[in-house]
């Protein structure tokens, strides 16, 4: 199957802009190459030598550190393999020695570092209607003016698993951080919201069993704590709140970005969780796409499904599916397990064959490339999460299905193009 420089089918024809962009066509939702080729993204997370808390073995020991060489081999595999993005956790290093020509280049789509949202183990989110934060954000974003004419960067994710759903076990540490605001923007925020629930502040009093006098003296924390009491009106009032909380932060980064870079995408936050509708409809002004992060069992689709179709439903924008892969099983029981490498591959190719059924999925993304994780004890074995081993050594059975995999989707994308252009009735003069 014929492919242009950037991963794109050469089966259809449209503008070529010199950027990644959006299509559709009959329902159906695509990128488009710079080249003006459609293009279907089979993403690769964690291309990186450096991967979350082990020995770097193989870096070290194959390589010697040096990272242009490390660069050169794990490229070739990943183009090989039938992978034709390289995004989250991919190395920065890597993405300017591929922008500088120091190594091959392939389209990448890096998370940006507006807030490292998953990470933070503390309560310490910033404000994100205070000045100090819309500085900040427009000092990150500064730093994309240097890449707004690459043709090789596909777009943005604005951060990792934002946490925009109110009811999972409170996980949402940046809503429960900003209750505890009562002098700063984000409270008076909460309270004008507050204002257009209810006709008057007593009943609101009446509601939380509260004696404001008025609504300036209305500590938010009162309705976090009757939201962990179970009140019906309380989750109400949250998710209006963290919807405003996700607009706002979605709003600013579209600002920043476009205001350094016009030229690219916005990918989205990749959220770990289901975002709630509010969450959805608020933000979707402000990206071109919506991502989410979904594992799921081997063979078993409706939990992905449900995830996706939400996403779609309440924006009409494409979905990404930007995370996904199967651990071997004992590695790590929190991850989908798969009993041998042979079983990663196939479940792999299971997936393909029925996402490329789903006419606003854009792509998927595997997790990822090098293995990575806790060891829980010295010499232990790290969480089989790459396709490669901590010494540099690929999971061959995995590989070879997934390579195949990957040909074979590309060329059933391929022929979706193909069928929509035979069909097209000739222009007479």
């Amino acid at each position: 199957m014929r492919t242009d420089q950037y991963g794109g089918v050469k089966a259809g024809a449209y503008e070529a802009t010199g950027f990644f962009r959006l299509e559709e066509e009959d329902g159906r939702h695509f990128f488009v190459t710079p080249e003006g080729n459609p293009y279907f993204m089979l993403g690769m997370n964690t291309v990186t030598p450096w991967f979350w808390n082990y020995l770097n073995n193989g870096f070290e020991n194959v390589y010697g550190g040096d990272s242009l060489l490390w660069g050169k081999v794990a490229l070739e595999r990943v183009k090989k393999w039938g992978f034709n993005c390289l995004t989250y956790k991919t190395s920065e290093l890597l993405i300017r020695q591929m922008e500088a020509g120091k190594v091959p280049i392939m389209p990448y789509a890096p998370v940006l570092k507006f807030i490292e949202n998953n990470a933070l183990e503390r309560d310490d989110f910033p404000d994100p209607w205070t000045y100090s934060f819309m500085d900040h954000m427009d000092s990150v974003a500064y730093n994309l003016e240097a890449l707004q004419h690459s043709p090789w960067l596909v777009g943005y994710f604005i951060t990792n698993e934002m946490d925009c759903e109110v009811k999972i076990g409170w996980r949402n540490r940046w809503l429960r951080t900003l209750l505890q605001l009562n002098e700063a923007p984000s409270a008076n925020v909460f309270r004008g919201i507050l204002r257009s629930q209810y006709n008057n502040i007593f009943e609101f009093n009446e509601k939380y069993n509260t004696g404001y006098s008025y609504w300036g003296a209305v500590e938010p924390w009162v309705v976090g704590k009757a939201f962990r009491d179970g009140m019906e009106e309380a989750e109400k009032d949250m998710q209006l709140f963290n919807a405003a909380l996700a607009r706002q932060f979605y709003k600013l980064a579209h600002e920043s970005i476009s205001r350094y870079d016009p030229n690219h995408l916005i990918l989205g936050s990749r959220f770990a969780t289901d975002a709630e509708k509010h969450v959805l409809i608020g933000t979707k002004n402000f990206t071109d796409v919506v991502s989410l992060n979904r594992y799921f069992q081997i063979g078993t689709f409706d939990y992905l499904f449900e995830g996706l179709n939400k996403m779609h439903r309440h924006t009409g924008l494409p979905v990404l599916h930007s995370e996904f892969s199967w651990l071997i099983e004992g590695r790590d029981g929190a991850y989908p397990p798969a009993p041998k490498q042979a079983a990663r591959g196939e479940a792999y190719a299971e997936w393909l064959n029925h996402a490329l059924e789903i006419k606003e999925l854009i792509g998927t993304c595997w997790y990822g490339y090098v293995d990575g994780g806790w060891v829980t004890e010295p010499g232990g074995e790290v969480m089989n999460f790459g396709l490669v081993d901590i010494h540099d050594k690929p999971y061959t059975p995995a590989v070879v299905k997934i390579q195949k995999a990957n040909r074979e989707a590309v060329r059933r994308f391929a022929m979706l193009f193909r069928r929509v252009k035979s069909t097209e009735t000739p222009h007479v003069m």
